[in-house]
């Protein structure tokens, strides 16, 4: 028995596994967020239909130009005449009846249901600039328009461009309104068809 108890004492202990150590954890790098460029204020641009800007028409109607837009689409608008649209602004929200015209035109305009400068019976033209003179000076500085018959199917226009400076500005005016009222001439010129 003693050989027995010398060959067990002789075989290699088991040995338990090893309780292993957690293992170390990597310290947590925090990034910091990402920087986000600034955001460059744009300017953005006016928002303008029929000339009138967005300012203008939500003091005198209450409501700005998106709103505007919004609204007569729900209503039905892009289907409704010029007529219809101004009524039903004037009628059901109680627009002024000059706004109303204005605002449908602005919005026959940001619908593509009308060009600038297009009216019923075409395309209008005109200018205006701001000057820094009472209305009478400036009413006596303007032009002089006048119209007279020369018959049957004729008839003539006149421009006098007053208060020039010397005679060489009142020959450079003449050339100008010489070549202006040419190129109104063709207007009233009858379109031939093409075969």
């Amino acid at each position: 028995m003693a050989a027995t108890r010398k060959a067990k004492s002789r075989r290699p202990a088991m040995r338990r596994p090893a309780a292993r150590k957690p293992a170390a954890k990597k310290p947590t790098v925090l990034k910091a967020p990402a920087r986000r460029k600034k955001a460059v204020a744009r300017k953005a641009a006016p928002v303008r239909f029929a000339g009138v800007g967005n300012d203008a028409v939500l003091k005198a109607t209450g409501r700005a130009w998106s709103e505007w837009l919004r609204l007569l689409d729900r209503a039905g608008a892009k289907k409704m005449s010029h007529k219809d649209i101004a009524l039903l602004l004037s009628r059901k929200f109680e627009v002024p009846n000059w706004w109303a015209q204005m605002v449908t035109v602005g919005y026959e305009q940001a619908r593509g249901l009308r060009s600038a400068n297009q009216n019923k019976s075409g395309f209008s033209a005109n200018a205006s600039r701001t000057m820094a003179v009472p209305v009478a000076d400036l009413y006596d500085a303007c032009v002089d328009v006048g119209f007279a018959a020369k018959g049957p199917g004729k008839s003539s226009v006149q421009i006098s461009h007053g208060k020039l400076k010397s005679a060489s500005e009142a020959l450079r005016q003449k050339a100008f309104w010489k070549e202006a009222l040419g190129r109104l001439e063709p207007l009233f010129e009858p379109v031939t068809e093409l075969e």
